[in-house]
């Protein structure tokens, strides 16, 4: 999946009135890259925020609200160099901006019962985690 959106009610920035908020992440060159955004009736104000990873925690608590979270489950088995752990490991780590440990427990969750997030992160690391020769499989939420 390539690109997932929803909307919030929230407070203007400018003037606090009532607005809707599109929030949408998706892959843009490869990478997920998120969009926020709105138009304040009230006041007039325009706002219009994107960027690259990591995801803002609203926009990642508002897809999830409505689409459910996404699962990520690798193969534990298999052959190679650094064995499939060790390359599930490397993938987490250079993917979030966390430190060996918390990447080490991300990628026992992935090896497990599944690391959960919204949709197109999870189809971006199963991607990558294909392409490093592990086999992962995406359990859609919903």
């Amino acid at each position: 999946m390539r690109h997932q959106s929803t909307s919030i009610v929230a407070a203007c920035g400018g003037c606090g009135a009532s607005i809707r908020r599109w929030l949408t992440q998706e892959i843009v060159d490869g990478r997920p890259a998120w969009d926020d955004s709105y138009q304040c009736g009230a006041c007039g104000l325009v706002s219009d925020d994107w960027g690259r990873e990591p995801t803002p925690a609203v926009i990642r608590a508002g897809l999830i609200a409505e689409h459910g979270l996404a699962h990520l489950v690798v193969d534990a088995g298999g052959a190679g160099p650094g064995g499939p752990r060790v390359r599930v490991l490397k993938v987490f780590r250079d993917e979030f901006p966390v430190d060996l440990a918390t990447a080490g427990r991300m990628a026992a969750d992935a090896l497990d019962d599944g690391w959960a997030g919204t949709r197109v992160e999870v189809e971006h690391l199963a991607r990558l985690l294909r392409e490093a020769g592990v086999v992962a499989r995406v359990l859609p939420g919903g």
